[in-house]
């Protein structure tokens, strides 16, 4: 998506992001066990607040993590998307949790997913 928004909370970790095509442009973590539904919004927009982002209205669509995970934390990663998409009419998309960890750990470590 093109800028798009992933964003997940089916683990400990929640986290925001917008990416241009391949290029992350803005983003932030936080590890905070069963804290999503006080933290995920503040995360949205701290990272919308900051210089290399964009303003809402550029958004083309959010990416929610699907799992696995918590219940509890999968619900709150997909309410707040749903929130934060429902006047603009962009699409909403999921990704693996697993994948998104897996691709995580190849860029920290410099290996590629195939």
């Amino acid at each position: 998506m093109s800028p798009g928004s992933p964003s997940t909370a089916a683990t400990d970790v929640a986290s925001v992001a917008i990416r241009v095509g391949e290029q992350t442009m803005a983003r932030s973590v936080r590890r905070a066990q069963r804290q999503h539904a006080a933290q995920i919004v503040p995360l949205v927009h701290q990272v919308l607040a900051l210089p290399e982002s964009c303003r809402c209205e550029q958004i083309a669509g959010v990416i929610v993590g699907d799992g696995p995970g918590s219940f509890t934390g999968l619900r709150i990663g997909w309410a707040a998307a749903k929130g934060f998409l429902q006047e603009r009419r962009r699409p909403l998309n999921r990704d693996s949790s697993l994948l998104g960890a897996a691709h995580a750990a190849g860029v920290e470590t410099g290996c590629r997913m195939l």
